[in-house]
């Protein structure tokens, strides 16, 4: 029977057009391939200038940034990074300074899961963060642009190595929340689940939300041999992709599927006819592309993902860039604070735009005149300050852009520094109750 000479025909046709309607403009009832377009085109183009770059990277990094032609792992990632423009320096094993938080080797022979929280994280962050924000050598082989261009590191890359595809859990597993027992062990440790580590990588945005100078890309472990969790890593790396930053307000943070791209030649993560692709369904879940030894991936898989990943890296390098203007704002401390004198405080503070290196000061005078903390010191967000010996209900803190001092700075309300030891002592009375 023709619809149209329904008695309920013309309800039904306009009930089916609404309905399609509201799957159209429904945000991820589109093609499942496809990640959900931003609200303006991407753009794939190389950045103009030379950008610097640092990779904190072991084997499966050093495989995928050396030439091609080295050897049957290469990925030649340092040459197409270098021909679109980034100055690209890199951390390995026996990197960087003392690992405060586990009492032994350097901070870049841990770049596990759980040892991420260390890094952006852990108390001792704004030490390991200095010297990768200021490291520009070479740890590994690769060819690079031939000329420093001056500045910090503005892209932090960090990968894990292939044994962090081994979590533990169930795939369906919501991230943990409150003390996760992750936190600074490595992939060999029970705490290894999906749960534990989504946990890590939540815990990571807090700091990621302070820096917005600085555009962080996860790269995410290689695939096993072996299929034992290769649901639970699928997941995983999944909810990265597509979960992990979906409530996140800002765009220095942006994720590469290296293990889905190892997974299956018809398994992609690229920006393609003018949208980033996102196809997972291929393949069981393994490494697709060994190399002679067969844990790590070889030549062809590495130049595969080298491929896929620089015009999306250029992407989200054009999405981070987009109007950003430089700011600092004060989180610590506010008008409640009261300080005790002579004590170690954290003044901590947000970033927007670039700012590499900031000025930290206080005044007791709204600043007519004020008093150096420190000059010229990489900004990490924080700053752990010696306060004065002096009490003060009028005192003030301001940091400020070493480059633009004048223009891009904030001063904190007036807070408190209090001498400790005027309550240390007490007279107690004897309570007599009179009948």
């Amino acid at each position: 029977m023709n619809a149209n000479h329904h008695p309920h025909g013309r309800s039904i046709l306009a009930l089916l057009g609404i309905i399609m309607l509201v799957l159209v403009l429904t945000p991820g009832r589109a093609d499942p391939a496809l990640a959900r377009p931003p609200a303006l085109a991407d753009d794939p183009t190389p950045p103009a200038s030379p950008v610097k770059l640092i990779f904190i990277h072991h084997s499966s990094g050093e495989n995928w940034l050396a030439d091609v032609g080295t050897d049957d792992y290469s990925g030649g990632l340092g040459v197409a990074l270098r021909d679109n423009h980034y100055f690209v320096s890199d951390t390995n094993y026996g990197w960087g300074p003392d690992d405060a938080d586990l009492g032994y080797d350097k901070i870049g022979d841990h770049t596990d899961i759980g040892h991420w929280y260390n890094w952006f994280a852990g108390p001792h962050r704004n030490t390991y963060l200095s010297a990768l924000y200021t490291e520009y050598d070479q740890h590994a082989w690769y060819s690079r642009l031939d000329t420093d261009p001056g500045g910090q590191n503005e892209i932090v890359m960090f990968k894990s190595c292939f044994p962090n595809s081994d979590l533990q859990g169930n795939p369906g597993d919501p991230p943990t929340t409150g003390a996760n027992p992750l936190r600074g062990q490595d992939s060999w440790s029970e705490y290894h689940t999906v749960g534990n580590a989504k946990g890590i990588y939540n815990d990571l945005l807090t700091y990621f939300a302070t820096r917005q100078d600085r555009l962080f890309i996860v790269i995410t472990a290689p695939p096993l041999t072996y299929n034992t969790y290769a649901a639970n890593a699928r997941a995983f790396n999944t909810w990265l992709v597509n979960d992990w930053l979906a409530s996140y307000p800002h765009n220095n943070v942006a994720v590469f599927d290296f293990y889905n791209v190892l997974t299956h030649p018809n398994n992609h993560h690229r920006f393609y006819n003018g949208n980033i692709q996102y196809v997972t369904s291929n393949g069981d879940g393994t490494l697709y592309y060994p190399g002679p030894d067969g844990e790590h991936p070889g030549a062809a898989g590495n130049q595969k993902a080298r491929n896929e990943f620089v015009p999306l890296l250029n992407v989200y390098y054009n999405r981070w860039k987009s109007g950003v203007a430089s700011s600092l704002t004060l989180t610590a401390p506010t008008g409640s604070t009261s300080w005790p004198i002579n004590s170690v405080q954290q003044i901590r503070w947000a970033t927007t735009g670039t700012v590499p290196q900031v000025n930290l000061a206080y005044s007791i005078d709204g600043f007519a005149t004020s008093h150096d903390i420190t000059m010229d010191t990489v900004n990490t967000g924080s700053y752990d300050w010696t306060t004065p010996s002096f009490t003060t209900t009028a005192i003030q803190v301001r940091v400020a852009d070493t480059a633009n001092p004048a223009t891009v700075y904030d001063t904190s309300a007036a807070f408190t520094l209090f001498d400790p030891s005027t309550f240390d002592h007490f007279i107690y009375l004897p309570l007599i109750q009179k009948n």
